[in-house]
């Protein structure tokens, strides 16, 4: 994905009445497409707690087979789901 189109998302999220956990959706993909891992990084910490929770950039991260950074949001998501994801990334 091209920076213009990043730039495209949060122009469409000012302009209009997107919600706050879409925008994160498309933010953590458009952000994992171009693998800007350090803007993913910077995203993740704006707020202590995620509206989505972490597990979408844990997922996106193995998506495009970033392992380490993966396991860099892996200890803020829920307990039920740690287990899960420590054995997808090994």
């Amino acid at each position: 994905m091209q920076p213009a189109r990043v730039f495209f998302y949060f122009y469409f999220y000012l302009a209009s009445t997107v919600s706050n956990g879409r925008f994160y959706w498309i933010k953590i993909k458009a952000t994992a497409e171009i693998r800007d891992w350090a803007e993913l990084d910077r995203f993740s910490k704006l707020k202590s707690k995620s509206p989505i929770g972490f597990e979408p950039f844990v997922a996106e991260c193995l998506a495009y087979n970033n392992v380490v950074e993966a396991l860099k949001y892996i200890p803020r998501c829920d307990n039920d789901k740690k287990a899960a994801f420590y054995i997808q990334t090994k």
